[in-house]
């Protein structure tokens, strides 16, 4: 059983479309506001929805889509991307849908003593520089990185699931207990 919250604060997601994009002809034929400079980056900006969501689309066919908070909210701009591009490219399927990045947030409820922590999780593991960034980071095997404050306070990055996320910081907490 978890005994720590884990809240999943944003996503990064790949939707692969099967297809390349010809990036001209979708900034001159999508219906939301458009950037394209490819002289500058080899990819078309788009701005989607009231909130104006920010989507990359690549030549290759993929888009991406940073700041996404929740499933809920993916489930929406996957509706409204799908959408606008069936308006302008005939697609026979849907896009494949790949999480790259979640970002999740914790907080132990009290405060860590982060040299006590640094030398505790191995020192081959831990990068802690107070001077450069207030936080110790920590390389948990395969499991993602941790960003630990003094506060209690953790932010996990480098993984594509929650429930990934819930038990590496699970195990966290038990190898915090034992230093």
């Amino acid at each position: 059983m978890i005994d720590v919250m884990v809240n999943v604060e944003n996503m990064v997601v790949i939707l692969n479309f099967h297809t390349t994009f010809d990036l001209e002809f979708l900034s001159e034929n999508l219906k939301t506001f458009t950037e394209y400079q490819p002289e500058e980056h080899p990819w078309l900006k788009t701005w989607f929805g009231k909130e104006k969501k920010y989507v990359a689309f690549y030549q290759s066919g993929k888009c991406m889509i940073p700041g996404i908070g929740s499933h809920k909210e993916l489930e929406k701009y996957l509706s409204i991307v799908e959408k606008n591009i069936d308006e302008v490219i005939d697609i026979d399927t849907s896009p494949k849908v790949e999480i790259k990045n979640i970002i999740c947030s914790s907080d132990l409820g009290s405060s860590i003593n982060l040299e006590k922590v640094a030398i505790g999780l191995g020192l081959e593991k831990v990068e802690y520089e107070p001077e450069q960034f207030p936080a110790l980071i920590y390389r948990q095997d395969n499991n993602g990185v941790f960003l630990i404050f003094s506060s209690g306070k953790i932010v996990i990055t480098g993984i594509q699931e929650k429930k990934i996320a819930e038990e590496a910081l699970s195990l966290l907490k038990k190898q915090l207990n034992l230093i």
